[in-house]
């Protein structure tokens, strides 16, 4: 994957940004470069496609495809209060030409309800702090993400949201052909009004998987 980087200090600064930003999605998915070298991933909730853009200038995969529904014109207006335009193309409309098409010609506008493609298209699914508005969405979402990949990462899981996740999940695991694993990305002491509040962070590591009758 070469790509014609303009030679000026400023853009060079932000595309190193962009590049070391893999760092925070090994990080917070609890993934390394081995998970997403040469795969096809889809990523939720892709906001300004950042995820698209450091795997392109690290070369691990050119088949990163953003679904984002803020992107529509009216269509997913439930998507609006979450993703500004001016966010979403924050990143974009600063990287290189030829990168911004590669980006854009694997960019998905739906909901994560219902995604186009066929069971199994993908290698992994990510999503990263991807509201939804009830739990039954929440369920309908994790079937269908689970239905287009066999691996799932979802993050981050906290004291916001842990117990619609737990519910969720509890529908899905119930034909026992899901995995599921929960493993600490972020822990750390947050100063408050009131004093110091202890926060962890988990991703939620879905794998479909068949077992025995």
């Amino acid at each position: 994957m070469n790509f014609e980087i303009p030679n000026n200090p400023e853009t060079e600064h932000f595309l190193q940004w962009v590049k070391d930003e893999i760092k925070v999605y090994e990080d917070n998915f609890e993934l390394s470069h081995g998970d997403l070298n040469n795969k096809k991933i889809l990523e939720i909730g892709a906001g300004d496609r950042r995820f698209a853009a450091t795997c392109l200038l690290n070369g691990l995969t050119s088949e990163v495809y953003s679904l984002e529904p803020g992107l529509g014109n009216g269509e997913f207006d439930e998507a609006k209060p979450y993703a500004t335009k001016e966010f979403l193309g924050g990143v974009l409309d600063k990287l290189p030409q030829d990168i911004q098409n590669k980006i854009e010609e694997k960019t998905i506008i739906s909901d994560a309800e219902k995604i186009s493609d066929s069971d199994g298209t993908y290698d992994l699914v990510i999503g990263r702090s991807v509201p939804f508005e009830s739990e039954e969405q929440l369920e309908k979402r994790l079937h269908e993400l689970l239905r287009v990949s066999k691996h799932v990462r979802l993050y981050p899981i906290n004291e916001s949201n842990r117990d619609a996740y737990t519910r969720a999940i509890e529908i899905l695991t119930k034909d026992r052909q899901i995995s599921v694993e929960y493993k600490t990305t972020v822990e750390d002491d947050i100063p408050t009004e009131t004093g110091i509040k202890h926060i962890t962070e988990d991703v939620v590591i879905l794998r479909k998987t068949i077992f025995a009758d």
